[in-house]
């Protein structure tokens, strides 16, 4: 009896050695179909509450097309789904960000915040120049250029206004862009340069102009060329893509900044097309699609295949569906556009064939610890 049991007790202790004890997270994807009248629709923005925002297109390329061609609505969980229509219009161009009870985009020459808790929408004023709004965070601060003939000037809309402040100012003569902002006063974008592009984060953006500490090194370190940057989170963490100097290739990098400066380190290295982040949130779970060879995402649909990273490992979101709103099981997760505090994820689903829908990809939560499936041999 003892001799049997002890052999036992090898035998779970074998088991065990041969287990895979990395469990790969599991997810349900919702789809949304594009509604009556719409060829294709691409999900594009999640607040932690779960709300979605869903822009629809008559291209059914998923591409910005003509004017009055799009229209936008945020769905909730509950079911409710509450149309976009920026100051009394029914198109849009495009929405650029979502965060808190806020929605940013543009129309034709102008850009609007939309408050949808009240139904305000804010035509936002470019003082005689072309406003074009990149992003929102959940106070309500939309961030953005200011475009004025050759002219490219950063700036905010803060909540509770509609004029704009000039936070960063433009220092090249290719231009500035902005992609986006925290929740935190820090907005991220980066200059053409004639060698590349130069990727700067402000923080701290004032009333009177300024900006109280801007990042600007983040190409100065380990040889990096033509910075990227594509998410930022609130505790100091920032997601891109740059050039390695000696070989030309394209690196996924974080970052992270601070008063200790910038810090960089390649999490994806060398990838074939490569890896561009589009969110992260501040568990540092960052997400995002292909990019092109000249390192823009491109369309709305964005290039395939979409990714996740986290706690060190890249994942491939088609590789850990655990279910999806029937008549679409063909269809795969194209692209992953935002990601909420909760590892929720929105994105664009494709059937491979030109036709684009958008999703909510929700993570089954794991009761318990890993499954463990023992590699066992002999009988």
């Amino acid at each position: 009896m003892k001799i049997r049991a002890l052999a036992m007790s090898f035998a779970i202790i074998a088991c065990t050695a041969g287990a895979q004890q990395v469990t790969t997270p599991k997810y349900t994807l919702r789809v949304f179909p594009p509604r009556q009248g719409f060829s294709s629709s691409m999900a594009v923005g999640i607040n932690d509450a779960g709300q979605v925002v869903v822009e629809e297109s008559t291209n059914q390329y998923g591409n910005k097309g003509n004017l009055n061609s799009n229209d936008a609505y945020v769905w909730s969980p509950n079911g409710t789904v509450v149309n976009i229509l920026p100051y009394g219009l029914a198109g849009l161009d495009d929405i650029t960000g979502m965060a808190g009870h806020y929605v940013s985009g543009f129309r034709d020459d102008s850009s609007f915040r939309y408050d949808f808790s009240t139904g305000l929408t804010e035509q936002l004023n470019g003082l005689g120049a072309f406003a074009y709004a990149s992003g929102v965070n959940s106070h309500g601060d939309v961030c953005g250029l200011l475009i004025n003939g050759d002219h490219r000037n950063p700036s905010v809309w803060p909540v509770g206004t509609t004029q704009p402040e000039y936070f960063y100012p433009e220092s090249t003569a290719l231009g500035s862009t902005v992609m986006g902002m925290n929740n935190l006063g820090a907005v991220m974008g980066f200059d053409r340069i004639f060698a590349g592009t130069n990727f700067w984060i402000a923080t701290n953006y004032a009333t009177d102009g300024g900006a109280d500490t801007i990042y600007t090194d983040f190409t100065t370190s380990d040889g990096l060329t033509d910075v990227l940057p594509g998410a930022i989170n609130d505790v100091g963490m920032v997601a891109g893509t740059a050039k390695d100097a000696p070989t030309g290739t394209v690196e996924t990098i974080l970052w992270t900044y601070g008063a200790s400066g910038v810090h960089g380190q390649v999490i994806v290295p060398r990838q074939t097309p490569p890896l561009y982040p589009t969110s992260m949130n501040n568990a540092g779970l960052i997400v995002g699609g292909s990019t092109y060879d000249d390192g823009s995402v491109g369309s709305k649909t964005g290039s395939g295949p979409a990714w996740f990273y986290s706690g060190g490992r890249l994942r491939y979101l088609k590789d850990c569906v655990a279910g999806i709103t029937p008549g679409y099981q063909h269809w795969y997760p194209l692209m992953i556009w935002r990601v909420n505090s909760s590892g929720t994820m929105v994105g664009t689903v494709t059937d491979g064939n030109f036709h684009y829908a958008g999703f909510v990809a929700t993570p089954i939560r794991q009761v318990g610890p890993p499954l463990i499936s023992p590699t066992l041999s002999g009988h």
